[in-house]
């Protein structure tokens, strides 16, 4: 396995700059879950790694040798597509054996290496079917197998579950789990589902026309989102935001009942401060009054798979959603009281950026010569 490093890679398609400079590193050993819209680079990034696209600029390393002039077969790298690829009229083990028979493998080694991947994908019993006549999740398992018994520097998966739906999906990302649970192989997993991510990831990219936004364990993403856009992204919903410089005056006091007092002191001194955002399950509602928090309607509420109760409400001038499961399904203009913990609100800057409260507070009370930077928002 390698770690792969990538610096500056810049990716352009006519007038579209699918990659803007991207720098990281897919540390060896972990799985890492790339997310984000479609459009946002991260396929293009997945393809450049391999080799299938070449890059305009920038520079790519495994383990310390540079490879972005190499040829794909050079490499060494497996991939799997959305498509399940099989080699049709061959069996599930001829399937998987064949790039190892093709790089002159020994058969011992070969038998070794196709049965420990048939075990840990659950194929032992297909194996001497042929792989064409599988269902969709036992073809994309076939693909799977072949690309990884032959030891890849790198595993790359292109959105693997994608063509392959109920029962056979839950099938397929449990294998996938255990497989790569117990090789601990590099692979760079790019995914629409979040649910996937969350599930395989040791690691998380989220990524936004052609940036990564923002990496690291998939908890502190959720948790610790570092720009606006990734804590709007992930969820389901994703996070409530506020906007103080849109909303302001009297208007904006009648949303203060949402901050406990002393974040509310806080935040009073800060002025460039962009949004605020809190994810709905832990804002909290009240169903009798409670003095100091903000009273809002209800507007639409409904249960959710998860047996969770989703509520819409309206709170002075912004609409704030929550997620409870101890709450009743109430009805179209109820009245309930809402506030939210400070330690799950965050602020960001007008550039979307995660803001600290005190630091800014404190660059905001530094006297400066008039004149020496733009008005601020207010």
């Amino acid at each position: 396995m390698a770690n792969v490093e990538f610096t500056n890679l810049v990716k352009q398609y006519g007038a579209t700059t699918a990659l803007k400079a991207v720098s990281g590193v897919f540390q060896d050993g972990l799985v890492t879950c790339m997310l984000g819209p479609s459009g946002c680079g991260k396929t293009t990034l997945l393809r450049t790694i391999a080799g299938l696209e070449q890059q305009d600029s920038g520079t790519i390393h495994f383990d310390g040798r540079a490879v972005e002039q190499l040829p794909v077969s050079a490499r060494n790298v497996g991939m799997v597509f959305q498509a399940p690829v099989v080699y049709r009229g061959l069996s599930v083990f001829d399937n998987i054996a064949l790039p190892m028979r093709r790089a002159q493998v020994s058969d011992s080694e070969i038998r070794k290496a196709v049965d420990e991947v048939l075990d840990l994908l659950d194929l032992g019993p297909l194996a001497a079917m042929v792989a064409d006549g599988l269902n969709a999740g036992d073809r994309q398992k076939v693909a799977i197998a072949r690309a990884v018994a032959r030891r890849p520097r790198v595993l790359l998966l292109d959105e693997p579950l994608t063509n392959v739906s109920g029962h056979e999906r839950a099938v397929l990302k449990r294998s996938l789990k255990r497989l790569l649970t117990h090789r601990r192989d590099t692979v760079v997993y790019v995914t629409h589902d979040q649910s996937e991510a969350m599930t395989l990831a040791d690691v998380m990219v989220v990524m936004q026309n052609g940036v990564i936004m923002q990496q690291g364990a998939p908890r502190d993403l959720y948790e610790k989102p570092e720009d606006e856009f990734v804590g709007w992204f992930l969820g389901a919903p994703g996070m409530n935001f506020l906007y103080p410089a849109k909303e302001r005056a009297e208007v904006w006091m009648r949303a203060e009942g949402l901050w406990e007092p002393d974040l509310r002191a806080r935040m009073a001194g800060v002025r460039t401060m962009g949004s605020i955002g809190f994810r709905p399950e832990y804002v909290r509602v009240a169903l009798t009054p409670q003095p100091g928090w903000s009273e809002a309607i209800v507007q639409h509420a409904a249960l959710t798979t998860l047996g969770q109760i989703l509520v819409t409400a309206q709170a002075g001038p912004t609409t704030v959603v929550a997620k409870h499961a101890g709450l009743p399904l109430l009805s179209q203009g109820s009245r309930v009281w809402l506030r939210v913990p400070s330690e799950h609100v965050h602020c960001f800057a007008p550039d979307g950026k995660r803001l600290d409260l005190d630091a800014a507070a404190d660059d905001e009370a530094e006297p400066e010569p008039v004149g020496s930077r733009p008005m601020r928002r207010v």
